[in-house]
């Protein structure tokens, strides 16, 4: 009779994940107001752009973690967010470390 009922509601299995999508909707931001005009005024040295690959990556798993907490826990929806940030912030500083050295190359 009470295995049904769930210690979170609907709302609160979102609360955990929410900040992936905002996270994404910030490194958007950042990459247009700030990784831009510095592109835009030294061409030659700004050879990667690490804000707009994570942010890319984060918006385009953003509906994986959206619902994970419905089909998983919410823990485990704000674990695969974490690690899914790590990788993506991994990713983009070794892009970011490569187009370093091909200014050093040059």
């Amino acid at each position: 009779m009470y295995a049904s009922i769930s210690r979170y509601t609907y709302a609160e299995k979102f609360y955990g994940v929410l900040w992936y999508p905002a996270l994404g909707l910030a490194l958007l931001l950042a990459h247009i107001l700030i990784e831009n005009p510095l592109a835009k005024m030294y061409p030659g040295t700004v050879r990667s752009r690490p804000f707009l690959f994570t942010a890319v990556f984060v918006l385009i798993t953003s509906p994986l973690i959206i619902l994970s907490p419905i089909v998983l826990s919410p823990e485990s929806g704000w674990m695969l967010a974490l690690g899914l940030m790590v990788l993506s912030y991994t990713i983009a500083g070794i892009l970011a470390l490569k187009g370093a050295l091909k200014v050093f190359e040059e």
